[in-house]
């Protein structure tokens, strides 16, 4: 990783969710107020709709009188909705047999899952790196190794990276039924509950939530093999803000 721009691809990925982006669009099903009246679909939308259902099942268990699991909860609230997502993150890299730091990196982001706007700002030991994605989709960053000016980007992938939040891979893992409950556990000091997930080239990942409030406080991955790490990512700031213009003025650079 020779820039800060592969640093960021490679530190905070982003997994594919099955069948597009499921997590905005369950979350635009729950927003959306209830119909009382059924509508026909065109015999076109009935393979859409069949791909869907697992996905929209598990979010309708969060809402449901029966869903009421800590990993229910924690992805109900982890649902950005309509509002403007304020939030800040911390990573760290360890060496994986010690405590030495190798590096850190400072994320605050504000992100408008409605209209698909993003702007992040990466400090990295000493560089920053600002990060805009409109609601066409289109990607402009500047600092760090692009320079001053704004440099723009089409990478389908990178744009995608850059327009979610950090708890948007907890709530992928959640709608994949892949959260392994791994029972009661400290995270940077404090209870948590941890529940582990399989991701491939990543020899263990586990997301801590706080078991009273059901807030994801955080992850830790651990890849091992020669120059093996630790990276650990801490959730310091989550807020959900309504659509205010205040608020909604964040988003811009």
């Amino acid at each position: 990783m020779n820039t800060l721009i592969d640093q960021l691809a490679a530190a905070n990925p982003v997994p594919e969710p099955p069948h597009g982006d499921a997590d905005a669009l369950l979350a635009a099903i729950l927003a959306e107020p209830r119909r009382t009246r059924a509508r026909r679909r065109p015999a076109r939308a009935v393979a859409v709709v069949a791909t869907l259902a697992a996905a929209t099942a598990a979010v309708l268990v969060a809402t449901s009188a029966g869903g009421n699991s800590l990993a229910d909860r924690a992805y109900a609230a982890a649902l950005p909705g309509k509002a403007v997502v304020h939030e800040v993150v911390l990573t760290s890299w360890h060496g994986l047999n010690d405590d030495k730091t190798l590096g850190t990196e400072r994320l605050e982001a504000w992100y408008h899952p409605a209209d698909g706007r993003a702007r992040r700002l990466y400090d990295t030991e000493g560089d920053r790196i600002e990060i805009v994605v409109d609601a066409n989709g289109r990607l402009i960053l500047r600092g760090g190794d692009v320079g001053p000016n704004w440099t723009s980007s089409d990478d389908p992938a990178f744009v995608r990276k850059n327009s979610t939040d950090f708890l948007h891979e907890f709530r992928v893992a959640y709608v994949n039924q892949q959260l392994e409950d791994a029972g009661p556990a400290t995270f940077d000091g404090r209870p948590a509950h941890a529940f582990r997930v399989k991701q491939p080239g990543v020899t263990e990942e586990t997301w801590y939530v706080d078991a009273k409030t059901a807030q994801p406080l955080g992850e830790v991955r651990r890849f091992a093999g020669t120059g093996g790490q630790v990276v650990t990512r801490r959730l310091t700031t989550y807020a959900k803000l309504p659509a205010t213009a205040a608020n909604l003025a964040a988003l811009t650079p």
